[in-house]
């Protein structure tokens, strides 16, 4: 006999598969994009911290510099809040993640300073 249609166990089975997939995807999905988010944050602070020390052999300080407006756009595109502390001869720039980020989180907070402006470190690293 020739049926020209699906039966309802069948779709029922496919259903359930496509169920059992997408929950089994969906943390791994999560992780990879606040790992991405992370990656993207470390990648502002060492702009930032790039930015600085151009601005620092230019002009001999840290101050009135226009990483500020950097991390405020950075603020709206990504989970953290970024933050910068500036005097004449030092800085530090921190990553924090929101509520959100820092439950996917493997680093905790990030933070770059004037000593170390080649990588980034994690504090509260999981």
């Amino acid at each position: 006999m020739k049926q020209g249609a699906f039966s309802l166990v069948e779709l029922l089975i496919v259903i359930s598969l496509i169920g059992i997939l997408a929950g089994l995807s969906y943390p791994v999905y999560t992780r990879h994009i606040a790992h991405v988010n992370q990656h993207r944050a470390t990648l502002i602070l060492l702009e930032a911290a790039n930015e600085l020390e151009e601005q620092h052999s230019l002009f001999g300080t840290y101050k009135n510099t226009s990483v500020q407006a950097l991390l405020a756009q950075s603020n709206q595109q990504l989970p953290y809040q970024f933050d910068l502390s500036v005097n004449d001869n030092r800085f530090m720039l921190k990553a924090i993640p929101n509520e959100a980020q820092e439950s996917l989180n493997q680093c905790g907070i990030l933070w770059l300073n004037s000593t170390e402006t080649t990588s980034v470190t994690c504090q509260g690293a999981k």
